[in-house]
């Protein structure tokens, strides 16, 4: 099966061996192809809703996979299966990753990996993982149509975040796509500081935030 991009990109995160979650499985096209590639003996396809897990459904019982991929109605990571070690969010913002972390504060260093690639709000993700003694592992920068910076982290070892690993993330500034990522986003700080007045109490924090980008780049 071929994958997106984006979930492309994720697949190549996942540690071979591992038993997956997938948060929000999206048809179910990344756990039967962890599956199918053998980086997975058996994968989980969650979801919250009935018509996207039933379209994981189908796609699972298509590829004859029912076996080893296994179709989950949850909201979030609530009552997993004990051998998951793996968990993937993708596709979905950062205020609803941020409610399902905080929902489950108590089990998160349960997992040995977490990947997740968030909507919105990357920086404040990383922030968030900062607040709470996560790591990162390693991430990546794709562009299909959007810019897309996915996370693999842990909470129990790995990198501390300084304060502009938490804006640029780690060992992304010799990524291909870093600079035109950042340069995309000075456009757009560009726009707004051109919208609003000098005396708005936003400008000076969005001036500072351009500034500094521009150093950065």
């Amino acid at each position: 099966m071929k994958l997106s991009k984006r979930l492309e990109a994720i697949f190549q995160m996942v540690p071979k061996g591992s038993i997956v979650a997938d948060i929000g499985c999206d048809h179910g096209f990344l756990p039967i192809t962890l599956v199918q590639e053998k980086i997975c003996s058996k994968a989980y396809a969650c979801d919250l809703r009935e018509k996207p897990l039933h379209k994981a459904v189908e796609m699972i019982e298509k590829c004859q996979l029912q076996e080893q991929v296994i179709p989950l109605l949850r909201n979030g990571i609530d009552n997993l299966p004990d051998d998951v070690d793996t968990i993937v969010i993708a596709g979905m913002g950062f205020e609803t990753i941020k409610m399902i972390l905080e929902n489950n504060l108590s089990i998160l260093s349960k997992y040995k990996r977490w990947i997740i690639q968030s909507n919105t709000d990357v920086e404040q993700l990383r922030y968030w993982l900062y607040q709470h003694n996560g790591f990162i592992l390693d991430e990546d920068i794709v562009y299909e149509g959007h810019y897309y910076q996915i996370l693999s982290f842990s909470f129990d070892e790995g990198k501390k975040l300084t304060e502009d690993d938490c804006l640029f993330g780690i060992n992304l500034y010799q990524h291909p796509l870093f600079k035109p990522m950042w340069k995309y986003h000075l456009d757009k700080l560009h726009h707004i500081l051109e919208q609003i007045p000098k005396t708005n109490k936003s400008y000076e924090e969005i001036h500072n935030y351009k500034k500094r980008i521009e150093e950065i780049l």
